[in-house]
């Protein structure tokens, strides 16, 4: 009996030092190298953290001068060696370091024996890609959303996942993926998925940063009954042309049916009757991206209240695999324009301004400049006029043609130009 509770009490004691170090916890071994022991003070299962110190121990007796001698890492980096101890040193990096690099410590005794130890940082725990990509259309209906990250072991990320409109599903997670298998997903229709930040790794601190968004378009309906016409689009939403040049736009003509010669595009040109109409309309095609062709398709700009300018015909050949471009038949006065073309029960939009105004941008996160010139003189525009739609203001230009204002800060929830 004694024999018996000795042994539980000795099982009873290692099981103890076992729970007090923490099996879950990843530890670097206490390996000795030809007498030295390096090992990193903070890190986790992806590594180690970039502001760690390290601990140096060794079988023999080395004073903090020699130490200082004798150690030291592979790059700039400079290393601050304390003794706390006989036989133990600690090394703080002056430098922090790197995230996701690796870092080489290299130690020569007084005999010229060399030892080395090479640690890995941790990198930071993010989303690298999906399937389908941003901006993909014509994705299959029965397809599966992938989701790859950059570690394994992340925490279940259904609880972090959105999609919209609204799909049910459920997720499977296999190594670095994770697959949100939807029950259905309807045809011809533009996806937004958000995976929110705060999705956590296992057995380490870090979680995503920031919410990854990505955007996609599910292919047409298809039946029995469904004809392919082809494709037909404006490669640019918003083009500017001179009032003293002919517009030529590029465009892209697609038929279904390959044994098509030639395709006739009819096209007509429509005026808007001011800027604030030309901005509204303008600020409603941004809500649809220009990629979503389908969803494009579905929402074309209204035609009410606009002025037709003039209408023409023009037959591109279909023999040829080349760039194509819809040519007007003549210059357009100053102003703001829709021009819509129709090809096989299809619709492409383009909006256009026609000004002898051109401005080169930029901006920074305090600064906006622009820098306005005239296309006919040659000469900076001075008094040119610089509307804000962001915050509905007017800027003049001075005698340089530049305006200068403070920059508004995006609303990351707002689409408005």
């Amino acid at each position: 009996m004694k024999r018996i509770i000795a042994i539980a009490v000795a099982v009873a004691i290692v099981a103890t030092v076992l729970w007090i170090v923490n099996p879950f916890t990843p530890v670097y071994a206490e390996e000795y190298r030809s007498g030295f022991l390096l090992t990193p003070v903070s890190y986790d299962a992806t590594g180690i953290y970039a502001d760690t110190g390290f601990i140096l121990k060794s079988e023999k007796s080395y004073t903090l001068e020699q130490m200082k001698e004798m150690l030291r890492m592979l790059g700039d980096n400079t290393l601050e060696i304390t003794q706390n101890q006989q036989k133990h040193f600690v090394i703080t990096p002056q430098k922090k370091l790197n995230t996701n690099s690796l870092y080489t410590f290299v130690l020569t005794t007084p005999d010229q024996e060399t030892v080395s130890w090479t640690f890995q940082t941790r990198r930071d725990f993010s989303i690298l890609g999906t399937l389908p990509a941003d901006q993909s259309n014509y994705v299959p209906v029965n397809s599966g959303i992938e989701i790859y990250f950059s570690h394994t072991g992340f925490e279940d990320p259904g609880k972090y996942f959105q999609i919209t409109p609204k799909v049910e599903g459920r997720f499977e997670r296999n190594g670095y993926m994770a697959v949100f298998i939807p029950k259905q997903l309807e045809p011809g229709t533009l996806y937004t998925v958000t995976v929110r930040n705060g999705l956590g790794l296992k057995e380490t601190d870090l979680k995503l940063p920031e919410d990854y968004v990505f955007s996609f378009e599910t292919e047409p309906e298809q039946n029995g009954r469904t004809e392919q016409k082809g494709s037909l689009y404006f490669q640019s939403m918003l083009m500017e042309f001179g009032t003293g040049e002919v517009p030529v736009i590029p465009i892209g003509v697609y038929s279904a049916n390959y044994q098509d010669t030639e395709a006739v595009v009819k096209t007509t040109v429509y005026q808007f009757k001011n800027i604030n109409d030309f901005l509204k309309t303008l600020q409603s095609k941004y809500e649809t991206p220009s990629w979503a062709y389908y969803s494009q398709q579905n929402n074309l700009i209204s035609k009410e209240g606009l002025s037709t300018v003039s209408s023409f015909e023009q037959t591109f050949d279909m023999t040829k695999w080349q760039q194509k471009y819809l040519a007007l038949p003549e210059e357009l006065e100053n102003g703001f324009y829709l021009i819509e073309s129709t090809y096989n029960d299809l619709t492409a939009q383009v909006l256009v301004q026609s000004t002898d105004l051109a401005a080169y941008f930029t901006a920074s996160d305090t600064k906006t400049l622009f820098w306005v010139n005239n296309l006919k003189t040659g000469k900076a525009e001075r008094s040119a006029t610089v509307y804000d739609a962001s915050n509905s203001k007017n800027y003049t230009a001075d005698a340089y043609g530049t305006v200068t204002f403070d920059t508004v800060p995006a609303d990351p929830q707002s689409d408005k130009l």
